[in-house]
Formats: C-alpha cells, sequence, structure tokens
C-alpha cells in the first residue's frame, strides 16, 4: 500500500513543476514558500483536554502504608510492595509496575526511603 502511495507522490511532483515552469517563475523559489506557508497554516492545534486527578494517593503515600503495613523487619520487597498496592487500589494505570519502580529507585536517590538487600524501608526517623 505504502508503494501505491510514493508512486501517486512522485507522480505529482513533475506535475506542479511543470506547471510553475509553464507559468515562467522560477520552480525553486515560488513552490517553496508556498509549501512552507501551507503547511504552517494546516499545523492547527487542538485544543488540549484537561488532566484528570488520579484516583489514588500519590506513589510515596501508598509506598510509605505499605511497607508500614507489612511490617517487614528487614523492609519490604518491591513484589511485597506491589502486591499489597494494587489490593488495596483498583483503579491503577496499565504501566503501574513500571512507575512504581520507577518512583522506588526515586524515592532512595532522595533518600525518603532506604534500600536494604533488595528491600526498601522507611529511613530511621
Amino acid at each position: 500500500m505504502a508503494a501505491t502511495e510514493e508512486l501517486i507522490v512522485a507522480a505529482e511532483v513533475p506535475v506542479a513543476l511543470a506547471e510553475e515552469t509553464e507559468a515562467g517563475g522560477n520552480p525553486g523559489a515560488g513552490g517553496k514558500t508556498k509549501k512552507v506557508q501551507e503547511s504552517k497554516a494546516k499545523k492547527a492545534s487542538a485544543p488540549k483536554k484537561a488532566k484528570s486527578a488520579p484516583s489514588h494517593p500519590t506513589y510515596f503515600e501508598m509506598v510509605s502504608v505499605a511497607i508500614t503495613a507489612l511490617k517487614e523487619r528487614n523492609g519490604s520487597s518491591q513484589y511485597a510492595i506491589q502486591k499489597f498496592i494494587e489490593e488495596k487500589h483498583k483503579q491503577l494505570p496499565s504501566n503501574f509496575r513500571k512507575l512504581l519502580l520507577v518512583s522506588l529507585r526515586k524515592f532512595v536517590a532522595s533518600g525518603k526511603l532506604v534500600k536494604v538487600k533488595g528491600s526498601y524501608k522507611l529511613p530511621a526517623a
């Protein structure tokens, strides 16, 4: 299907150049400015949709509640945190697991969580 579209486009370009040369204009200069103006006019942006607020609390709140509720002595694993949050909050995005992983890494880097042998703990207060 793409091959037929390319053939049509290829056939239209020489016709347009032939029409410009018959009109007596410069085929390189006049055609480019018209095409640029047309493409700018076509790029009218659609109104942006407002983002709806998520139906769950922030990731840090969910993770901290999960860690305190699980009461693991050595901290809670990512899998245990994930299971707890999925059971408690049903309306989660489809890419929740990846978002949780990124959030956990971010919290460890900022010092909000401590990582110990593959488990996550809240820092000592």
